[in-house]
């Protein structure tokens, strides 16, 4: 009985260090599930991705994107996708959306788990439309003041935007769309 025993606890330490091996990601949720997780240094790095994707989705709207920033976009690919038919609207009509950012505030980040996370800013940004052939302004520029929640993965060990929704900065944010995360 003895040995019965001991070969089932065997089998069963052996499956659970499969699962864990073979599973990926299994590493990283044992240690969100055991507070062994680094929030601190997640949230840091969150937070670089999230400065990284303003400054290059700027530079992409007032340049008509430049296809060489596309590996440095933290984006993935359908957000890319969206951003550069924008683009590309814009650019069959004759105008630049010139975009400057005033400020970004970080307000919150919400890991569901160690893989995915949901943030929210609140950004000032001034818009302002020109004349793509002679870069002569078409309008004035406007303070657009705008929260936005962004949904990240961490993928290739650094986090991209998945999505984002866009509400006014004195807006009540709705709940998290069930739809949004179940699409993860």
């Amino acid at each position: 009985m003895k040995r019965y025993l001991a070969t089932l606890a065997a089998g069963a330490l052996l499956a659970v260090v499969v699962v864990f091996a073979v599973t990926p990601g299994s590493w990283a949720h044992y240690r969100f599930l055991t507070n062994r997780f680094d929030f601190a240094a997640e949230f840091d790095e969150v937070a670089a991705s999230l400065r990284q994707l303003s400054a290059t989705m700027a530079t992409f709207y007032m340049t008509g994107g430049p296809t060489e920033e596309l590996n440095a976009f933290p984006a993935e690919r359908a957000l890319k996708r969206r951003i550069f038919i924008d683009i590309s609207n814009y650019m069959q009509d004759g105008v630049i959306l010139v975009t400057d950012r005033d400020s970004t505030t970080l307000r919150e980040i919400s890991f569901i788990d160690p893989l995915h996370a949901v943030a929210v800013t609140a950004e000032d940004w001034y818009f302002a439309y020109q004349d793509m052939s002679r870069r002569r302004p078409l309008s004035t520029k406007k303070l657009n003041k705008v929260a936005v929640r962004y949904y990240l993965k961490k993928q290739w060990g650094r986090w991209i935007v998945l999505d984002y929704d866009v509400f006014g900065q004195e807006e009540a944010l709705p709940a998290v769309p069930v739809e949004k995360i179940v699409r993860w």
